[in-house]
């Protein structure tokens, strides 16, 4: 059955102001008999104006999901999404993959404005695509494009070895191959020997992992998608890189005896004595009866990373506990707090723009029918709405605050970390104290 109720969304273009979207809305829906409820207009802040944000957000959460086939969102038209192609297809996607119907007040359908608009691109969105089209065929020819990896130089094009990095890498390797080294206990050797990354930094666990794991030190290339075989000197032999990955596997703990615990002050907590950040670890305990259990800590990343300062380590609980407390004792208005500002996002936040483009694409061009374009791009744009602000509707400081530390207990995990991040700009930790710096 179509659906019988609308929620009409408003934002402001250059081409239709708001009270002329909201009088052709109005008009679709008494047209077509829908029911136009509670609708939305989007006033985004000055630096980010025209830009469709969490607002249509925010209502796509606020429908049920048990009432999504019964509710249409209204537009005056397809630009109202976004200002961009790729920002309207997301929306347009998001929406059909969730369920609810996008209706365009002017007519149109949604799938016939996305390929029009996709097709008709303007020229400074198409540059990046050309430019990524020659830097792929260049990388079919083998040409190094990028900085070199440790290890290489580039020269002609093309990837040499740099003989002291050359060096270094063919000691990791033997060191995990041969000697059976982990990559904390090969990043510690490396740093007693005073040696240091490219950047002139201390070697972490992270940095040896990553060149254990690049095929690139076998004379593999790998970018834009394009593999070559041999396109460069080999720094290792396949079999001694495919028995470091094998190493590898065998010192990781199985993924399905792991258990997940979500760390509520990561990307928050920092180390009082050298400012690094505070990571969460597991450790195995014992109780007072002899039951064995494991427990959550937080430790300094620098210590356990590089080597420096020590491990400060706090029980995840505990910690969490203070940074609750604090929240209660101090004022509304922290003296010390920075400016006001979003919670970072982490890296893969954002659906991959070349896979949306692949994707579009395919629709424009006719090998793909509507309904294999959302078959396909809906497990991403799902994923990058689960993921934007955790899932949490954006409130107030003060709304997020209270939230915090009246419900504290009642909170889902997902929901805590997302308001923690909307309020606590950092807890800085040492052994005995814990100070917490509120956004402003």
């Amino acid at each position: 059955m179509p659906p019988t109720t609308a929620r009409g969304y408003f934002r402001a273009t250059l081409e239709l102001p708001i009270d002329a979207q909201q009088e052709r809305v109005t008009a679709y829906c008494a047209q077509r008999e829908l029911v136009l409820e509670a609708p939305l207009t989007d006033v985004p802040p000055v630096e980010s104006a025209g830009v469709a944000g969490d607002e249509l957000l925010t209502l796509v959460r606020s429908i049920d999901e048990s009432q999504r086939a019964d509710t249409a969102i209204v537009v005056a038209g397809f630009d109202v999404l976004g200002d961009d192609v790729r920002t309207r297809a997301r929306r347009y996607l998001l929406l059909a993959a969730l369920g609810i119907t996008l209706q365009l007040a002017d007519g149109t359908h949604p799938d016939r404005a996305l390929v029009d608009g996709w097709d008709g691109r303007a020229p400074s969105e198409r540059h990046g695509e050309r430019v990524r089209e020659a830097m792929r065929r260049k990388a079919l020819r083998g040409q190094a494009l990028g900085r070199p990896p440790y290890g290489y130089r580039i020269e002609e094009r093309s990837l040499v070895p740099e003989s002291s990095e050359a060096e270094v890498i063919r000691g990791i390797f033997r060191a995990c191959v041969e000697d059976g080294s982990g990559v904390r206990r090969i990043a510690q050797q490396l740093n007693a020997s005073g040696l240091r990354t490219r950047r002139g930094r201390p070697w972490s666990t992270a940095s040896v992992r990553d060149i254990l794991r690049n095929a690139v030190y076998t004379g593999t290339y790998h970018r834009l998608g394009v593999t070559v075989q041999g396109a460069h000197e080999a720094l290792v032999t396949r079999g001694q890189f495919e028995t470091a990955q094998r190493l590898s596997a065998a010192r990781r703990t199985s993924p399905s005896k792991q258990r997940r615990r979500q760390y509520l002050l990561s990307g928050i907590a920092s180390c009082g004595y050298c400012g690094g950040s505070l990571i969460g670890m597991r450790r195995s305990g014992v109780r007072a009866g002899g039951e064995r259990e494991e427990l959550a800590f937080y430790q300094c990343a620098s210590r356990t990373n590089h080597g420096r300062c020590d491990y400060h380590t706090r029980r995840a609980v505990e910690l969490e506990a203070e940074v609750r407390i604090q929240l209660r004792l101090l004022p509304e208005t922290d003296e010390r707090a920075s400016p006001a500002a979003p919670p970072a996002r982490r890296n893969g936040d954002r659906i991959s723009q070349r896979s949306l483009d692949h994707m579009l694409e395919m629709r424009v061009s006719g090998q793909w029918t509507a309904k294999q374009l959302l078959k396909a791009a809906a497990p991403l744009v799902i994923s990058e709405f689960d993921r934007s602000d955790d899932g949490v509707a954006v409130v107030s400081l003060a709304e997020a605050r209270s939230r915090l530390t009246e419900q504290w207990d009642e909170l889902p995990s997902d929901e805590r970390r997302a308001l923690l991040t909307r309020v606590v700009a950092r807890a800085v930790v040492t052994d005995d104290e814990v100070t917490v710096t509120l956004l402003g």
